[in-house]
């Protein structure tokens, strides 16, 4: 449960545009150890890891007046200034430079690149080396991620805020990760990684009249074998799905013929599994099984013996930085009994704009007003608008008044049940109930 900023006549929005993140121009964030063979792939002693900051503020007052990033510094922890320990700087540039050194007994000379031992170097944008064609600022990662283990970098990237012409900065954060495999057997993988948070704001509208339900709420979660070769084809391949039993974490099972009609599911042995989150509440866990085809070319169920797996979970939820706004859209002129019916409208505003009244259907509000002379506060009804006499309530034409409410936010489906039996409509769709919290 949410709630709304209260409002007596209008609301104001101030606050810029912005936009950061770190980008990856070069190598990858992503390493396969191979255990047999003991090496990475990609090795980051040969090709480094690059990664560099993209920053945009923009005033919506001047909104042809952009400014970029004019500034990042690199760290191993969240930054923070009393902890420089944590932070990533270079030496001085001329100890990384290549260097010869003269042996003084023997007057043998060496070639030396300090530069190769340290895990982490920023470029300068010199023709060095170790940072030729690298944009000055950029983080370069030479450092292997062990097995199995992944490692955050936190970036902290600074501009100017048009308004005042003050420095601003923003911290983000990417993770690097390895995974590890035994040549000599196989493993899976899949394309949710550990979890699909689905926020259903992000859906497409649906045409003028029909309901957001309408609209497609189905992904697909792909999953594949990897043996030395490469790849393996999907059709050399055997796989299952089962899913997470909700009374007992650690217990998995097999999905019941209902569970495949409620989220859509017509093969539960299949590489891409297509799942239609509509009916989707809590969080759902799933986990398939993949093995290779057996010689005999007879396929097997992988999920019985002990073979890799791939474990993933499923989340639909509202994103929470949503704001409802309650607007006054009649009634702002009142007679002196306070009789003029006034009339709120609930507008939600995700982000820097305003949600489109068709996505309405996530919302519950539940009104309530207050007389902010006698503070007395009343209850109004629920739903997207709100109408109501404030004589009614007794607010005179001195006392005013301000108007909110406690929003309910859509937390999932749960398909209608009768007798064990789960409810179709007449076009063969899961009847479904929506819930909010």
């Amino acid at each position: 449960m949410i709630r709304s900023v209260t409002t007596e006549s209008y609301q104001t929005y101030d606050g810029l545009l912005l936009s950061a993140e770190i980008t990856n121009p070069g190598g990858s964030k992503r390493q396969i150890y191979s255990v047999g063979t003991g090496t990475y792939e990609d090795d980051r002693t040969l090709v480094p890891c690059i990664l560099y900051g993209d920053m945009a503020v923009k005033d919506p007052a001047v909104p042809e007046k952009t400014f970029g990033m004019e500034g990042i510094d690199w760290w191993t922890d969240v930054p923070d200034d009393t902890k420089p320990q944590r932070k990533i700087t270079n030496p001085s540039a001329t100890i990384l430079d290549d260097v010869d050194v003269v042996d003084p007994e023997t007057g043998e000379i060496t070639h030396r690149a300090a530069w190769r031992d340290r895990d982490y170097l920023i470029s300068d944008g010199s023709e060095r080396p170790w940072c030729t064609d690298v944009p000055a600022g950029a983080l370069i990662i030479r450092k292997n991620v062990e097995a199995r283990t992944s490692m955050t970098i936190y970036a902290r990237l600074k501009s100017t805020d048009p308004r005042s012409m003050t420095e601003i900065s923003v911290v983000r954060h990417t993770n690097l990760t390895t995974e590890a495999f035994d040549d000599s057997s196989v493993y899976i993988s899949g394309s949710w990684g550990k979890q699909l948070v689905f926020d259903p704001l992000t859906l497409p509208l649906p045409a003028a009249g029909a309901s957001i339900f309408d609209t497609p709420w189905e992904r697909t979660v792909s999953v594949r074998m990897h043996g030395v070769e490469g790849v393996l084809a999907v059709e050399d391949c055997c796989f299952q799905w089962i899913i997470g039993d909700d009374t007992q974490p650690s217990k998995w099972r097999k999905l019941t013929e209902l569970e495949k009609m409620a989220y859509g599911i017509g093969d539960d042995t299949v590489a891409d599994l297509t799942i239609d989150l509509r009916c989707l509440y809590g969080e759902v866990r799933l986990r398939c099984y993949g093995c290779r085809l057996p010689d005999s070319g007879t396929r097997v169920d992988p999920s019985l013996t002990d073979n890799p797996f791939y474990d993933t979970s499923l989340v639909v939820k509202v994103n929470e930085s949503i704001t409802p706004v309650p607007v006054l859209t009649a009634g702002a002129e009142q007679n002196r009994e306070m009789t003029a019916t006034v009339v709120f409208d609930m507008k939600y505003k995700y982000g820097n704009t305003m949600l489109d009244d068709r996505k309405d259907e996530f919302f519950r509000n539940y009104w309530h007003g207050q007389n902010t002379a006698t503070r007395q506060k009343f209850t109004l009804q629920a739903g997207p608008q709100v109408r109501f006499r404030p004589c009614d309530y007794g607010v005179a034409y001195a006392d005013g008044y301000a108007v909110g409410a406690d929003v309910a936010v859509y937390a999932g489906c749960k398909p209608v049940s009768l007798n064990g039996y789960i409810v179709v409509d007449d076009s063969g769709k899961v009847v479904i109930s929506p819930t909010f919290e």
